[in-house]
């Protein structure tokens, strides 16, 4: 795949995902039977974009609770050998999307009062992590503030 082409999908796929996560309504209220045609629409709307924008394979999943109404693989893993995509096999990096829905999660957590942004990481984070503790080598921890705003001063 070409460096451009590879950057274009990077771009193309967040568009997709906020363009979905605007039209979808709060799924945790509503009724297995809108859960299934909202299912039936990002099926369409992913097919469409597939081919609107010549992307040769993908995997989309619609989520509430522990139900799942859509798991589906698109395109080819090998388009040589012709091996469709696998949902439950086939994985994909999500790559900077996946901030999307950390940063939601994480804000979701402190509306509920379950977290607060302001506080060291340390005291939501396994013990046996290691990292640097203090924020930018200075007396003040690390807090999710920082996290969500690219400024806790990790290297990697």
């Amino acid at each position: 795949m070409t460096k451009v082409k590879s950057i274009l999908i990077s771009f193309l796929f967040p568009v997709l995902f906020l363009k979905l996560m605007f039209a979808l309504p709060a799924l945790s209220s509503s009724t297995a039977e809108t859960h299934e045609e909202w299912a039936g629409f990002l099926h369409d709307q992913m097919v469409q974009f597939m081919e609107q924008n010549r992307i040769p394979n993908a995997v989309a999943a619609l989520v509430s609770s522990e139900d799942v109404f859509l798991l589906e693989g698109y395109g080819y893993a090998d388009r040589e050998a012709q091996v469709p995509v696998d949902p439950e096999v086939h994985l994909f990096r999500t790559g900077s999307v996946a901030k999307i829905f950390t940063w939601v999660a994480l804000m979701q957590l402190h509306e509920e009062g379950r977290l607060d942004l302001g506080e060291d990481i340390r005291t939501y984070l396994d013990p046996e992590l290691t990292f640097p503790k203090k924020y930018r080598s200075g007396d003040e921890p690390i807090t999710f503030l920082h996290l969500l705003s690219h400024t806790a001063g990790f290297e990697d």
